[in-house]
């Protein structure tokens, strides 16, 4: 789980044009739609290789990168 903000931030930030940081509301400024949730789960699952179980991701537990860290650290 080392620097795993500064990895979703850089896969966040190729995403959009926006400026993020850790506490940017991705789903109300449009950096995630659904689309984009599937793509970070894929990002996290595969290159990080962490567990995003199915039925707990929502868009409470992925609305920031800093809420992503909470929601990783919690079932990792």
């Amino acid at each position: 789980m080392k620097n795993l903000n500064k990895k979703l931030l850089n896969f966040l930030s190729k995403k959009t044009k926006k400026k993020i940081n850790l506490t940017t509301n991705l789903i109300s400024n449009q950096i995630l739609d659904s689309m984009g949730l599937i793509e970070v789960v894929d990002y996290i699952e595969k290159d990080l290789k962490l567990n995003c179980p199915i039925n707990k991701i929502n868009k409470i537990n992925f609305n920031s990168i800093n809420l992503i860290i909470k929601f990783l650290k919690k079932y990792n």
